[in-house]
């Protein structure tokens, strides 16, 4: 049990006794800028501590302003890295209860030599403290099973060497209902200490996290309100040429107007952290839906980005090499629900080819000509589907069916998922064929590295809730689907939009599914060996 590193909460002169898991008394104003300085520490240390509490800032509307001078004045967070001190932090606004020339938070065993999980769990741990987040085993309505004489011992030896009124404050002093705003108790938090089987009677243990929970991200963005981005349509998700791996690139769009771009590091393999968002296209307002691509324009390649605004389609892109956005060009009018646009192996440089549903029923097939200097769309859509109607949403790819490949196309008309294709030679597009009802929200479909020709991979919403995987035998001959889908988050009930993509994480890879429930954004994927799904994870509260 040596090997435990626990913080203590730093007592100020005029500190109350009693704390609630968010007190009110010590929560800065939302939308505040915090100074934070460095007392002292080594380049490396300080990099880490920065990195890892800004992941805060993703989910409360705080912002840090991380000052590499001592001397600096007017500092509300003032960080030291005393060894052996232990890791502690002030409780919020009474950091401004400590002499402004001494540390609020301390971080007793960093090193040039700590690795990153060690980072996260202590960094998140103590800027939870500094934003008012206390200790989440002392919540109200847990009753922890504690051998307290294990714990008395083990606290009031070395390396602690507590009193016994610091062990009952730290461990066993519960906060009281009449001053908290709690949860239910969540032993994912990064604010709960590490509970070994020897500090409990039975067989209870809590074994420490490294990351925020879905609840410490939750009660950020309600204590701290404002930073959330509130998303409507269909979000967007693809993996880029950007970093050695390959970084997951989403795009989604903003309730309050425009786009918002998150990237995750992949090369960052301990935290594959995602990035803040960058805000872009405010200009257009509203945005319904949206597509996008990285092409092979530009090293690696620019991001193509098709929107649609009310009956218009706009285009974007953003070059790879200064990652500026162009001014959003309007091309189309007369479009409803959701555009897809692919780079097709058709032309020398791949022609773009984009089909959206028309708001006079059917579909619209664009392509641009990248050989062309001037890049000319197609003077005249090709018109297909119309006996259909009213087509709400679709997906399409270019398959390895044919030469240089068919066109596949899945759409949705009401609760029925039909497809069609068009053969590469003769471009002649089939009749629809409807496949499976009870749908809703947005088909993706991907063909996918399973069987040797590449299977076909369908993810779509359902009517009654959850999500359902199908997928078609492209091996056998007859083409099957499969008898019956996957189904899958069903406890989020009803789910808006869906994206998804193999990455090339594992063999032959890993499906990577992000999926849009009211404003929420979360993310789940399936190991392509076992072909069994991870649980759901909300990643920005209120996308």
């Amino acid at each position: 049990m040596k090997d435990i590193k626990i913080c203590t909460e730093l007592q100020t002169a005029n500190a109350p006794g009693e704390y609630s898991l968010v007190t009110t008394p010590s929560r800065w104003d939302p939308g505040k800028t915090l100074r934070v300085k460095f007392l002292e520490g080594t380049d490396f240390v300080k990099q880490k501590v920065k990195e890892f509490a800004e992941k805060w800032e993703l989910y409360a509307n705080i912002n840090f302003d991380f000052i590499d001078d001592p001397n600096a004045l007017d500092c509300q967070i003032r960080i030291s890295f005393q060894q052996g001190k232990g890791s502690w932090s002030a409780l919020g606004t009474r950091c401004a209860e400590i002499d402004p020339s001494k540390a609020t938070m301390n971080f007793g065993w960093f090193n040039d030599t700590t690795d990153d999980k060690e980072f996260s769990r202590t960094v998140l741990h103590e800027f939870g403290h500094a934003l008012g987040f206390v200790h989440e085993h002392l919540h109200p309505d847990i009753e922890i099973p504690w051998d307290k004489e294990q714990v008395y011992k083990f606290y009031m030896g070395p390396p602690n060497n507590w009193d016994k009124e610091s062990v009952d404050h730290n461990i066993f002093k519960k906060y009281k209902k009449t001053q908290t705003n709690f949860s239910d108790f969540d032993p994912k938090s990064i604010m709960i200490y590490r509970i070994p089987n020897d500090f409990t009677i039975g067989d209870y243990e809590v074994l420490g996290n490294n990351d925020l929970s879905d609840t410490d991200k939750l009660y950020a963005s309600i204590f701290y309100p404002g930073k959330i981005i509130q998303s409507t349509g269909n979000p967007v998700v693809i993996q880029s040429r950007f970093g050695n791996q390959g970084n997951f690139e989403l795009i989604t769009c903003r309730l309050s107007g425009g786009l918002a771009h998150y990237w995750r590091n992949n090369d960052d393999p301990n935290n594959m952290p995602w990035s803040k968002p960058t805000i872009f296209a405010t200009d257009l307002g509203r945005i319904d839906a949206l597509t996008f691509i990285q092409s092979n324009f530009g090293t690696p390649g620019n991001f193509e980005l098709f929107v649609r605004v009310g009956d218009r389609l706009a285009t974007m892109w953003r070059d790879s090499q200064t990652h500026v956005w162009s001014d959003p060009t309007f091309l189309f009018e007369g479009v409803t629900g959701n555009p897809v646009v692919i780079q097709s192996r058709f032309g020398k440089q791949g022609n773009f080819e984009l089909i959206t549903p028309l708001a006079s029923g059917g579909l619209a097939h664009y392509w641009r000509n990248n050989d062309e200097p001037n890049f000319p769309w197609s003077k005249n859509p090709t018109i297909i589907a119309t006996e259909i109607g009213r087509v709400d949403a679709l997906a399409f790819i270019q398959s390895n069916f044919g030469n240089p490949g068919n066109f596949e196309v899945f759409f949705r008309v009401g609760d029925k998922l039909a497809t069609m294709w068009c053969d590469a030679q003769t471009h002649v597009w089939s009749d629809p064929t409807f496949l499976f009802e009870g749908v809703t929200g947005n088909p993706v479909v991907i063909q996918s590295r399973f069987g040797k020709q590449g299977n076909f991979e369908l993810i779509t919403p359902l009517a009654s809730g959850g999500l359902a995987h199908y997928w078609r035998n492209n091996d056998d001959p007859s083409f099957p689907w499969s008898e019956n889908p996957t189904i899958l988050a069903k406890n989020l009930g009803s789910i808006d939009a869906v994206t998804f993509i193999q990455s090339n994480y594992g063999d032959p890879g890993n499906f990577e599914v992000f999926i849009r429930v009211g404003e929420r954004l979360a993310t789940m994927w399936c190991d392509s060996q076992t072909h069994k799904w991870s649980d759901v994870t909300h990643l920005f509260l209120g996308v």
